[in-house]
């Protein structure tokens, strides 16, 4: 990225990486392994890149991993319904 272009306001990447970190005010005790924290951090860092991009990257993504997570909720329980899974 070019130091001209125009990137998102700092409000706006500020909201992603809060809401990505915060647990809804909980706060955990427990440790994170490296993998974890290495795929949290990238998921935190594609965020903020697609909120660089505009509204519409971010809302697509948005949507996409929200449809990721239902559909593979809905494979889980029928897997689990099965008695394939956990």
């Amino acid at each position: 990225m070019r130091v001209t272009e125009t990137v998102a306001s700092v409000e706006i990447l500020r909201y992603v990486a809060i809401s990505e970190t915060s647990n809804k005010g909980v706060v955990m005790a427990r440790r994170r392994s490296l993998r974890s924290s290495l795929y949290r951090d990238a998921r935190i860092l594609g965020n903020v890149q697609a909120a660089a991009k505009g509204p519409g990257a971010y809302a697509k993504r948005y949507a996409r991993r929200r449809a990721y997570a239902t559909t593979n909720g809905v494979t889980r329980s029928f897997l689990r319904a099965l008695g394939l899974s956990k």
